[in-house]
């Protein structure tokens, strides 16, 4: 279960900031404010879940706060996330050519939703692999 959650937040780390990149490049002006803080809060969010089950967390927290196989994890992540994001690439371009169209809001509340969320489920998946680990 550990396992999974730790896949998970990383692989969703690793997808806000692709589709920040992505907007960086797509949007004029303004709205790339939100694909830079998406790209920026991805990386953040993966840096900081990959640094609770390094070595480094030892100094900080005098041990591990999640227990994974590192290097195992990161095979299989690898592998997994790229079949699944040339999967969810393929869906979503071919929903945007066939709608052609994107819902305007104001770019601010866009950013603030973004925030909230991803900071939400980072958080919630974070305490519940740290609970996980805590039981083992």
């Amino acid at each position: 279960m550990i396992e999974f959650l730790s896949v998970l937040i990383l692989v969703f780390a690793l997808t806000l900031t692709l589709l920040g990149l992505v907007t960086i490049w797509l949007e004029r002006r303004t709205s790339r404010w939100q694909g830079i803080v998406s790209s920026i809060l991805g990386l953040l969010l993966g840096a900081g879940y990959a640094l609770l089950g390094s070595r480094f967390s030892t100094p900080l927290f005098g041990r591990l706060i999640v227990r994974v196989d590192w290097p195992a994890l990161i095979r299989r992540l690898a592998t997994y996330t790229v079949g699944i994001l040339a999967g969810i690439a393929l869906a979503t371009s071919l929903f945007l050519w066939v709608s052609g169209q994107y819902h305007s809001w104001h770019i601010r509340r866009r950013v603030l939703a973004l925030v909230v969320g991803a900071s939400a489920v980072a958080i919630l998946v974070t305490f519940l692999a740290i609970w996980l680990s805590c039981l083992v």
